[in-house]
């Protein structure tokens, strides 16, 4: 929530839009900010699902990378196991209440 209201405020994403918007709304119509409101939520929704197409698309590409790296897996299951070791010391040393 805190990054969609930093990108609502930011000066620049609005300025985009005051600036280019307008071009595509007739001044003389009758409805106020309807248009606006409609080509700014169609735009908002194309960068949405662009960027979320991008994302899905990259971590597919790395999760399929990654889980066929046999460098990566020995490395992963070695950390995992040290991490494992390590929360098994802290409860060893942690007294009850």
């Amino acid at each position: 929530m805190k990054g969609v209201l930093t990108n609502i405020s930011n000066p620049k994403s609005i300025s985009l839009y005051l600036s280019f918007l307008p071009q595509f709304v007739s001044a003389d119509n009758s409805y106020t900010s309807l248009p606006f409101l409609i080509l700014g939520t169609t735009f908002s929704l194309l960068i949405l699902i662009g960027w979320y197409a991008f994302v899905s698309d990259g971590t597919t590409l790395a999760t399929k990378n990654l889980r066929d790296s046999k460098i990566f897996n020995a490395i992963l299951n070695k950390a995992a196991g040290v991490v494992f070791i390590g929360v098994g010391l802290k409860l060893m040393t942690t007294k009850p209440q």
